[in-house]
């Protein structure tokens, strides 16, 4: 659901870890207006 929404505005939506254990992070970058 984030996904469509994100790419329906023209951004995009990724995840990103440095390894087990050590948390993750969720990105979202969307357009400037």
């Amino acid at each position: 659901m984030v996904r469509k929404t994100v790419e329906a505005h023209g951004g995009r939506i990724w995840a990103e870890s440095d390894g087990e254990g050590k948390g993750s992070r969720f990105v979202v970058e969307l357009p400037t207006a």
